[in-house]
């Protein structure tokens, strides 16, 4: 699921006129029988879509309510961009944009006369859906549900609904893992046996390449991200998007939360696995692309990549079925450095300044811990943890990162609006869902749909790696987005600010563009410090602070 950075020139907001929708297109009016649709093609593929169309068109009451209906075959392309560009050039006939990229930005912005150029969809995620019995918010994953009520122009409400749902982690191939340590080597559950598995897997004869990816394209971030929430805690990873300090207090002088020791902890654990002396790195990872990476991966170039569970769609064209039912998923390893908030923390060191033997030690701990969760205890019978020690660690284990930005949005001045609404709502239908799993090849909808009772022999044919997706994801707890919230979308706060391209960063050949996750930690609570938090004032000025 490549990322791209080209810009769409919009057009003049100034070209708008008025209809009787609100905005109206610059060229001539189209035809208000015609869906005409846009999907982002990134790696979910967009057979789904046309599949679901077929199914949408020959439904009776679709038939009788819209007896002239077309729906000519969707545009589609990769650009993060095109949808809002389109949208806020105030002229598209497109009436329903399956975007790639959160555009919560954009929900307030009018045209020249007023408007806002995105539909509320409130009403809709409030329907109930045809023939069940829960509404569209109601059968909406709660975490979806949460993120996606915006504030525009000072009142709650929904713009859009999301179409994918996938977790960012570590992919493996399993055929190369077993050939080099066997069937019974047990996966790693915290970041210092992710690094004992890139040892075991470098060492004696037949070695392997821990892992293989494209630097350029920065998925690690995604993992860094993870691993920050797990030691800080959903909690207060939220406080730093939210710009408040663990008493919720908004300080307008500085910006607290940027030393949250977590974000560094987190860059740490990813600079001692794929720093540029770890020697568990591809020797291209900064020069292959994002293809190409992942080809290595299924040709066992490599046996381990942090992606998303749309890699075997995304490939299927060009590698066989065996190489893809190969790649399995792990549960993402437990920041090792969490045992610093633990109560049998009992070191006058920082976890970063304990020699190897002493992390093994708490690291020894730490697994019983989280060995006990995924048995599914409820208390921890290990000596010296307290309850409160096995909740932290029984939190960040089941926290898992959850792709954003799959947005279903329709323009306000959209000549088929309804259409494109009947449409949303067939969408999450039952019937629908399991459409999209079953030509995704398991893939989801962050829609309540459980394959693994309402179609067994689909579920049954699916690869490894969505039945381990699945249950992964049953009782996960959803690492909240950032594109949620005001001071990132508006206010245009950063996790990075200045070294922006963590995977570049420790992989970096040249050791001036190489830098540390020390080094990423301080610049940015630099940035936001500096001339008397300069920086920091003007992303609260940003959101009318």
């Amino acid at each position: 699921m490549r990322k791209t950075t080209k810009i769409v020139s919009l057009c003049s907001a100034c070209l708008m006129t008025v209809s009787a929708f609100g905005l109206t297109a610059c060229g001539p009016k189209d035809d208000p029988s015609t869906l005409e649709i846009f999907i982002g093609d990134f790696g979910y593929g967009t057979a789904w879509l046309d599949a679901v169309i077929e199914d949408f068109k020959e439904e009776a009451w679709v038939k009788e309510k819209y007896p002239n209906l077309n729906i000519p075959q969707p545009q589609k392309n990769s650009t993060r961009s095109y949808p809002s560009d389109q949208i806020t050039s105030g002229n598209t006939t497109i009436d329903l944009f399956f975007a790639g990229g959160s555009m919560n930005y954009y929900y307030d912005k009018v045209g020249a006369d007023g408007n806002r150029y995105y539909e509320e969809l409130t009403e809709l995620v409030n329907r109930t859906v045809e023939g069940e019995s829960v509404t569209i918010l109601q059968k909406m994953d709660k975490h979806f549900r949460d993120s996606y009520n915006v504030t525009v122009g000072g009142k709650k409400g929904y713009y859009a609904m999301p179409w994918a749902q996938g977790p960012w982690g570590i992919f493996y191939n399993k055929a190369v893992m077993i050939e080099k340590l066997g069937a019974d080597y047990e996966m790693p559950t915290t970041t210092e046996g992710l690094l004992q598995l890139c040892e075991d897997l470098k060492a004696g004869e037949n070695a392997k390449i821990p892992f293989v990816f494209c630097s350029t394209e920065d998925y690690q971030s995604f993992l860094v991200a993870l691993w920050w929430t797990q030691y800080e805690g959903v909690e207060n990873y939220k406080r730093y998007w939210l710009g408040v300090d663990e008493n919720d207090f908004l300080n307008t002088e500085e910006f607290t939360p940027a030393r949250q020791k977590g974000k560094l902890r987190a860059l740490e654990a990813m600079e001692a696995l794929i720093g540029k002396d770890s020697g568990n790195t591809h020797p291209y990872v900064n020069t292959l692309n994002f293809t190409e990476a992942q080809t290595e991966l299924l040709l066992g170039n490599g046996v381990m990549q942090v992606n998303g569970d749309w890699l075997q769609t995304e490939m299927s064209a060009v590698a066989s079925k065996e190489q893809l039912s190969q790649i399995s998923m792990m549960a993402t390893p437990v920041v090792s450095a969490i045992v610093e908030k633990l109560s049998f923390y009992d070191s006058d060191k920082e976890y970063n300044e304990l020699t190897a033997s002493e992390k093994a030690e708490y690291d020894a701990i730490l697994k019983q811990i989280i060995a006990e969760v995924d048995s599914g205890a409820t208390s921890s019978s290990v000596a010296n943890v307290t309850a409160t020690d096995f909740e932290i660690v029984k939190e960040a284990r089941k926290i898992v990162n959850i792709i954003g930005g799959h947005d279903a949005v329709i323009p306000s001045y959209s000549n088929a609006k309804e259409i494109a609404k009947d449409f949303l709502a067939y969408m999450v239908q039952d019937k629908n869902l399991n459409t999209y799993i079953k030509v995704t090849n398991g893939c989801e909808m962050p829609y309540e749909y459980d394959v693994r009772e309402k179609d067994v022999a689909l579920y049954e044919s699916l690869p490894e790696m969505h039945k381990t997706k699945m249950e992964i994801l049953k009782d996960g707890i959803v690492k909240p987005s950032a594109d949620a919230y005001v001071l990132k979308y508006r206010g245009m706060l950063q996790a990075y600010t200045t070294w922006t391209n963590i995977s570049f960063c420790f992989t970096a050949p040249n050791a001036t563009d190489y830098h540390s996750a020390k080094e990423i930690y301080e610049k940015d609570i630099e940035y936001y410090s500096k001339n008397n938090a300069h920086n920091w004032k003007q992303v609260l000025e940003r959101v009318g602070y």
